[in-house]
């Protein structure tokens, strides 16, 4: 970096050179004929030109440029030396530089430089010093600078050119780079994991590793707007467990705020603050917190909010809010994406004349309930249940009004059923039911009134079988289907217990 730095200062002294050796020198074009005032405004005409692209190119430098006489007057400061140390050029120019920007001590210093000698001859050609040295800024403080100086006498005249360079800004601008490009990287890695993601609860749960990962936070919540439209709902959450809670859009809270203002919200100190809802928070023990407002487009409503909360208390930076905004839109296409996965896993698990659960997810289920009934030492019955003579039936009133009985009767039997209890959709017009925590006398009690339940008239059969706590999941099935079949064959109207 330095050698850069004195090759640069290097350019600029001896452009200035040329500069000033080109005063007056200039050769007319051959046959033209001008006056001397027509050729002194045109030297000084060329002359402003070309000091304007000189000053140009010097303020648009990082680097601080300062120029001084042998006594270290100060006679050139440009715009990065006036951000650099504080002072402006009209208050710079004409000051010696020792009152300005170089400590007490370091003084000696500049004086030797400027009265540095060739052995027996006066000051002659150019003497370069790099180094990294103290500067003082406007303010008093002491910062360290990156240092290219040239003392260059040009037709007598003795100049200090000095480039500085503010090693701490250097330093925090690398660093920012660093994270700048550590942010980048993280931002890829989340929207790749989101990309990822066929699963629509592991979307969001996605959304939420990406926001604690990459906003270094403690915690992540993803509110969306409750299908009963009177609160928001934790849909995704990392750290704290949250994943379900309602925040009512009646109370006062900072997902709340965010989702009907459509504005970010930053929080310092969550404890005490009226605006936050307490009790959230204190679950994962958060101090500071930031709600951002998820948008699929910026000019519509938000579809839900992103929360990151930190233990520490926090300051809210330009860094923090760009890379929430960015969250904020990555989630916004992952929530669309996550709703088509719901629809698709609802087609996916759901039977689409009765709305009941079908056999692929039936068998899923069943599976879980048995693995439950282990865990927890708890009963387990099931039932298969089919309407009787439906194909005469059909053949009777037609086939529209067939798939009418069949949704109508998943509606009666549904309203008997226990929420806990699983009622699918077997095939064709056999279904299934899952009896969590029923005995052999209650299961057959609540099968009994699923049959009196069955609509217009109509009557089915049953089979019934109780988990023996050993056997699996496609045995149970098979004892409940042959008690089914059973009941077919004495006659149907009836239930057979397995």
């Amino acid at each position: 970096m330095l050698i850069i730095v004195a090759a640069l200062l290097l350019v600029v002294g001896v452009l200035l050179g040329l500069l000033l050796r080109g005063r007056g020198e200039r050769a007319l074009p051959e046959g033209a004929d001008e006056s001397d005032a027509d050729r002194l405004a045109r030297a000084e005409r060329e002359l402003a030109a070309e000091l304007h692209r000189r000053n140009v190119m010097l303020d648009a430098m990082n680097e601080a440029y300062v120029v001084t006489d042998a006594g270290g007057v100060v006679t050139e400061w440009n715009r990065a030396a006036e951000l650099t140390f504080g002072y402006r050029a009209e208050e710079a120019i004409g000051r010696c530089l020792t009152e300005l920007i170089i400590p007490e001590r370091d003084h000696p210093d500049l004086t030797a430089l400027l009265g540095r000698r060739l052995p027996g001859q006066p000051p002659k050609g150019r003497h370069d010093l790099r180094a990294e040295r103290v500067a003082v800024h406007r303010d008093g403080h002491e910062f360290e600078v990156e240092l290219a100086a040239t003392l260059i006498e040009i037709d007598g005249v003795t100049n200090l050119h000095s480039l500085m360079h503010d090693i701490g800004r250097r330093k925090r601008a690398e660093h920012e780079l660093r994270r700048h490009a550590a942010d980048v990287e993280d931002l890829t890695n989340a929207v790749a994991e989101l990309a990822r993601s066929t699963v629509a609860r592991e979307a969001r749960m996605a959304i939420c590793r990406a926001a604690a990962r990459i906003a270094e936070a403690e915690a992540a919540v993803l509110f969306e707007p409750d299908p009963g439209g009177a609160a928001l709902r934790v849909t995704g959450a990392q750290g704290g467990g949250l994943t379900g809670t309602l925040m009512p859009f009646s109370e006062r809270s900072g997902s709340v705020t965010a989702f009907k203002t459509g504005e970010l919200l930053f929080v310092d100190e969550i404890r005490g603050n009226p605006a936050v809802q307490q009790t959230i928070f204190h679950r994962v023990a958060s101090t500071s917190a930031y709600w951002i407002p998820v948008r699929q487009d910026p000019d519509e409503e938000p579809i839900g909010v992103i929360a990151v909360a930190w233990d520490e208390k926090q300051v809210l930076t330009d860094r923090l809010e760009r890379i929430m905004r960015v969250i904020a839109a990555e989630a916004a296409v992952a929530i669309e994406r996550a709703a088509l996965l719901d629809r698709l896993e609802r087609m996916a698990r759901t039977d689409d004349l009765t709305g009941l659960v079908n056999r692929r997810a039936w068998d899923l289920e069943l599976g879980r309930e048995i693995i439950r009934a282990e865990r927890e030492e708890t009963p387990l019955a099931i039932a298969m249940l089919d309407l009787d003579r439906f194909k005469h039936y059909n053949d009777r009133h037609g086939h529209q009004a067939g798939d009418r009985l069949l949704k109508e009767a998943a509606g009666a039997w549904r309203g008997v059923l226990r929420e806990t209890d699983l009622l699918a959709r077997y095939g064709g017009e056999e279904f299934a039911v899952a009896l969590p925590g029923c005995g052999h006398a209650a299961a057959e009690s609540l099968v009994e009134r699923l049959r009196a339940a069955t609509p217009s008239g109509e009557s089915c059969s049953a089979g019934l079988a109780c988990w023996d706590g050993k056997e699996s999941a496609d045995a149970l099935l098979g004892r409940a289907d042959a008690a089914l079949y059973t009941a077919k064959q004495r006659g149907r109207d009836r239930t057979i217990v397995a």
